[in-house]
């Protein structure tokens, strides 16, 4: 009855788990901003707020460092499970 034709769906593919991966990783660290009392994106904020850098950098760089190494962990998964791509 339908015949579907995804020629332009496999490029995009092995891209998708390192965008999801980022993107989860942002939308945990603004939930935190507004959401919750503890966690990275609430001493952030929390120490923004009080005007205190030090602890509000810590924030931003555990928040980035949980980013690359996420998508760094991403990486040989996503080389495994799409040879063709290399």
């Amino acid at each position: 009855m339908f015949e579907t034709v995804l020629p332009a769906a496999p490029p995009p593919i092995p891209t998708s788990p390192r965008l999801v991966t980022s993107l989860s990783i942002l939308m945990v660290v603004a939930t935190g901003f507004v959401a919750v009392d503890h966690g990275v994106g609430h001493l952030a904020k929390h120490s923004w707020s009080l005007s205190q850098p030090c602890p509000m950098y810590v924030g931003i760089v555990v928040s980035a460092l949980l980013g690359v190494i996420s998508t760094a962990a991403v990486g040989p998964v996503q080389n495994l499970c799409t040879p063709w791509r290399a």
